[in-house]
């Protein structure tokens, strides 16, 4: 038999300006100063709290724009506030209002809202739904323990099955697999592949290294919106 066990997943925090700029340019396949420009403008539209922070604190007023989100689409029963943080100068990036990608579109098509782009709510779109998740009850899902055995490697994985709870996972997805049967599985394909030992930095890479190595220049890419990428990076051994 396989082992099943249920577990809780913890829920993500909000973005700082490094980790939404690593997500953003990884998923979205927009540049750093891009991101920063559509960001600037949701700002100065009010749409977004200030994008140049290293924070990822909630404040009251925040966690009150999650809490009446999730009353307006009727799932009042997820909220859970959390503030991930002391008190500071700053806070994450959020929305400032309870307002759904889908009713900023609407905004931009009703010209209420002129000047917003596709981009621009592919953006808030990654900012909204990382905060919503974050101030929401924690997903409880089924994991199958499973055994692949190929040639004479043999590789254990917890493999998630079954969304019992949905919590969070409202707003972000997870990959879910059809459940296992106790029996063998023959291998239908195999395909293997070279690749380089040393990858090359793209954007995201790049920003995630430094921040892990709190490299001083990645605030300095941060917070200055109007220079390239490119021409502020300074990579040092």
């Amino acid at each position: 038999m396989f082992d099943q066990k249920i577990e809780e997943i913890p829920a993500p925090a909000p973005f700082s300006t490094s980790s939404l700029l690593s997500l953003a340019s990884q998923k979205l396949n927009l540049g750093v100063q891009q991101i920063m420009e559509i960001l600037q403008f949701l700002f100065e539209h009010g749409f977004i709290t200030y994008h140049r922070t290293d924070s990822t604190r909630i404040s009251v007023t925040g966690q009150n724009i999650a809490r009446m989100f999730l009353e307006k689409v009727g799932k009042k029963e997820f909220f859970l506030p959390r503030s991930f943080g002391d008190e500071g100068a700053h806070e994450a990036i959020r929305p400032v209002k309870p307002i759904s990608p889908e009713e900023l579109k609407e905004l931009a098509y009703e010209k209420y809202a002129q000047g917003i782009s596709q981009n621009h709510i592919r953006v808030y779109q990654l900012i909204f739904n990382r905060f919503m998740s974050s101030q929401m009850k924690n997903p409880k899902v089924l994991f199958q323990k499973v055994c692949f055995k190929i040639a004479d490697k043999e590789i254990v994985k917890d493999i998630p099955v079954k969304i019992e709870e949905e919590g969070w996972l409202h707003f972000l997805s997870m990959q879910i697999y059809p459940l296992f049967e106790n029996k063998d599985y023959s291998v239908t394909d195999r395909r293997s592949y070279k690749k380089h030992t040393i990858q090359l930095y793209t954007q995201s890479s790049l920003i995630d290294e430094m921040k892990q190595k709190k490299h001083r220049e990645t605030f300095n890419i941060c917070k200055d919106g109007r220079n390239t990428f490119q021409k502020r990076v300074c990579v040092r051994r």
